[in-house]
């Protein structure tokens, strides 16, 4: 898992915000707890235990707004229903303006950024980040690509208006939506904030929130008084993701890319890797609390996907 925001993910983060303005479609719209399908099933624990669960994939809602060439251009729109209570035009906003904040705000500090690019493979950016540069190999055509979009979709986009990113994702975050609070995580970095928020969405029911859990606990990053890495806590939330994630996906599923490597081993490995960091008696110990702490939890689960 991260530590230090990478490239790509700066990249990805980019082409995503691109491809939301491109290919989403405004006319859909799905209530924000609207859950298309459940699941019933038992969780199964190393020490006998079973917790019953039932896996939901939850549906996003969809800014029922006039799509248009630029975010500018949707801007008002966005804002007016966003301010009537619409969750999806508050994530929407967040999640485009946030792409806006690296954009270059004219037509010449875009050029000289590309001729940056080509001849020295170093991306800068709009903003007050620090340029990153290229590992070989890295499709300088693409990133062009991708720099060049970033500005047409934010032309007419002011710096203000750039700003106000963080504020839409906190609103329609506070509002229930995990989407929205993921971008407010991506902010907010690393910290003791982003701990809370990510425990907050456990307790919603988030399964992939509780894989965020396992990376502060065991790294020991943003917890309450720098208390440093809790491997035990690290292990107990990655047993729990571990169990409903081979449910999710069944034994027999393959890595991505990856045909010959099954997902289940790979989870048996990481688990193994992180007995070895505990103390006598706490994996019996982690193993019985990591079901009772789901069993606990009476919104989980919401996933992805549902096994087939």
């Amino acid at each position: 898992m991260k530590n230090i925001r990478t490239e790509f993910e700066f990249v990805r983060i980019t082409v995503h915000a691109a491809a939301l303005i491109l290919v989403m479609s405004f006319n859909t719209t799905l209530a924000q707890s609207n859950v298309e399908t459940t699941q019933s099933a038992t969780v199964e624990f190393p020490n006998q235990a079973s917790v019953p669960i039932v896996l939901r994939k939850l549906h996003r809602e969809m800014p029922n707004v006039e799509r248009k060439d630029t975010i500018s251009e949707m801007y008002g729109p966005l804002v007016e229903a966003a301010n009537n209570g619409n969750i999806a035009s508050a994530r929407f906003l967040g999640k485009a303006l946030r792409s806006c904040i690296s954009a270059f705000p004219t037509q010449a500090k875009l050029d000289a950024a590309i001729s940056i690019l080509r001849n020295d493979g170093v991306r800068t950016y709009g903003d007050e980040r620090e340029s990153v540069q290229l590992n070989h190999g890295v499709d300088i055509s693409g990133m062009e690509q991708v720099m060049r979009r970033q500005f047409e979709l934010c032309m007419g986009i002011t710096k203000e208006q750039a700003d106000s990113a963080i504020d839409w994702s906190r609103s329609a975050a506070e509002r229930g939506d995990y989407s929205a609070l993921r971008d407010v995580v991506k902010f907010l970095g690393e910290t003791n904030e982003s701990f809370n928020l990510w425990h907050q969405a456990w307790n919603q029911g988030h399964v992939t929130a509780a894989q965020e859990l396992v990376y502060y606990y065991r790294y020991g990053v943003g917890l309450d008084n720098d208390a440093g890495p809790d491997h035990y806590l690290a292990y107990l939330y990655q047993l729990i993701v571990i169990k409903i994630q081979s449910l999710e996906h069944g034994s027999t599923a393959t890595v991505p890319g990856s045909p010959g490597r099954l997902i289940s081993d790979e989870y048996e490995s990481a688990l193994t890797a992180m007995v070895g960091l505990l103390g006598p008696g706490e994996q019996q110990k982690a193993e019985a609390e990591a079901a009772r702490i789901l069993a606990d939890n009476k919104n989980c689960c919401l996933v992805r996907r549902l096994p087939l």
